[in-house]
Parts: C-alpha cells; sequence; structure tokens
C-alpha cells in the first residue's frame, strides 16, 4: 500500500500468529516443486530477519543459525532424504 508515495504497511494483531509447527512427517508427502518452494520462502524470511534494521544481536544469531540449517537441509529436504527434513 502506498501513502504519499511511500510504503506503508497494514497489520491487524489479530492476523499475526503467534506459532507455527511444521511436521516434518506431513512434509513427505508434498511434491518436490512445492517444498523447494517452501524452502526458498523460509530462507526469504530468515535473510530479510536478518538484513532488516530492526535486527539486534540474538536475532542475527538465530537468524544466521535458521540460514544455514535451511541451506544445509534444503535439497535433501527437496530429494526426499530423511536427513533433509
Amino acid at each position: 500500500m502506498k501513502r504519499n508515495g511511500a510504503n506503508s504497511f497494514v497489520s491487524i494483531p489479530h492476523d499475526i500468529p503467534q506459532a507455527a509447527f511444521i511436521d516434518a512427517d506431513m512434509m513427505d508427502g508434498m511434491p518436490p516443486a512445492l517444498k523447494a518452494a517452501t524452502g526458498v520462502d523460509a530462507l526469504t524470511h530468515a535473510i530479510e530477519g536478518y538484513i532488516t534494521r530492526a535486527a539486534w544481536a540474538l536475532t542475527d544469531a538465530l537468524h544466521i543459525k535458521a540460514i544455514e540449517i535451511i541451506a544445509g537441509a534444503l535439497r535433501g529436504a527437496v530429494a526426499g532424504e530423511k536427513r533433509g527434513r
């Protein structure tokens, strides 16, 4: 949404999840392309969290770890390897 030529953000507290749960067994049945897209989406969120101006030392450490885990597991997960889950 643009207002006065600048981007703006609308947030409704009830629309923001408190937690997300990922079940590796449920992901086994996903097509490889969907696994890849889901993994890249998670990687993108981790990168965005790392480069945001709101980041600080703890969030940087958590996002770097997330990037390492996702980067190390994504190919295996898409290929259906148990280790990639």
